[in-house]
């Protein structure tokens, strides 16, 4: 896990995951590429990722996912099991989106990525695998994450699925 967070150092680097990951005790997790954007490779090896959750305090107004930002980068073969990203009940006028492997992926190639069982509920948009897609190529990949959105004091549930939004 320290390596995985090691990345935002050099985000143009090339990387394989060896290892499946458990991040059930990393409790501050920022996603990759908050203040650039990610643009090399993240190959996930076909090793599962575990214990993807919220961090303790999740600031108002932001997104969350294992990358925020990727522009010009490719992200394959990432598995992402059990994902528990649900946040606190929040005033109305907060809102967050949440996705699991990333929120913004632009000029990106996504391959074979996965998010599996675990829940994402959030205010605001909630995305199994993508936030937003922009000018990027998904392929071969799936979504059995449920997610939810708040809405005012209703819970829709069905929000999702790989890509929330695309151009």
């Amino acid at each position: 896990v320290h390596d995985l967070d090691q990345i935002r150092h050099n985000l143009s680097g090339h990387y394989r995951l060896m290892n499946d990951l458990d991040m059930s005790d990393v409790h501050n997790w920022e996603p990759i590429g908050m203040d650039n954007p990610f643009a090399g490779i993240f190959d996930g090896g076909g090793h599962k990722i575990t214990g993807f959750h919220f961090p303790e305090t999740l600031r108002e107004d932001v997104t969350f996912a294992l990358f925020h930002v990727t522009e010009h980068a490719e992200l394959r073969n990432t598995i992402i099991r059990e994902p528990q990203l649900v946040g606190d009940e929040v005033a109305s006028d907060t809102y967050r989106h949440s996705a699991v492997l990333a929120e913004h992926v632009r000029h990106t190639l996504v391959e074979n990525g996965a998010s599996i069982g675990g829940q994402v509920r959030v205010s605001g948009m909630s995305i199994g695998l993508l936030g937003a897609a922009r000018s990027s190529l998904v392929r071969d990949s799936f979504n059995s994450t449920d997610a939810f959105c708040m809405y005012g004091n209703r819970l829709l549930p069905n929000v999702g699925g790989i890509v929330g939004h695309a151009e």
